[in-house]
């Protein structure tokens, strides 16, 4: 049906909690499952990750490797992994997310930038030129939002 209907840029959403270990609790491998099979069915350009919620990693190097397969995994079903950084989750800013994709060092891993996340972080244009690398961009959402924010970021 999406080819049917002149759709050519498909992807989808989420893999939270990626770090998280098979067998321990909390971990989304039964998403992760999920998700790769609709990418072998659906010719996906990425499937949106997320992080775990909480404030910002002090260890975001102990999130290299569980990424990498991820990555690793994506390929394999012939797609990429786009992590999209939330400043109320683990991987808050967009140059934290820039600087775990780059120690990654996988073709299949990038970012997925959105506006909403970048500004309520207090990330400026400045710093996500500084950040980012054209290549590692594989996503961009606009939204909008008031000045204030209202209630919690969540």
């Amino acid at each position: 049906m999406i080819s049917d209907h002149g759709l050519t840029h498909v992807e989808i959403e989420l893999i939270e909690r990626w770090s998280v270990p098979r067998g321990e609790a909390g971990n989304s491998y039964h998403v992760r499952e999920l998700l790769f099979d609709a990418a072998d069915h659906l010719a996906l350009a990425f499937i949106k990750i997320g992080s775990e919620l909480g404030p910002p990693t002090a260890y975001p190097e102990r999130l290299i490797e569980p990424l990498r397969e991820l990555g690793t995994q994506a390929t394999e079903h012939g797609t990429r992994v786009a992590i999209e950084t939330m400043p109320f989750s683990i991987i808050s800013t967009v140059p934290m997310g820039a600087e775990i994709v780059s120690a990654a060092a996988h073709p299949g891993i990038g970012l997925l930038l959105d506006a909403w996340h970048v500004f309520r972080a207090g990330t400026s244009l400045e710093e996500l030129r500084a950040a980012l690398a054209p290549e590692m961009i594989f996503g961009v959402e606009l939204d909008d939002a008031g000045q204030a924010v209202v209630g919690t970021h969540f």
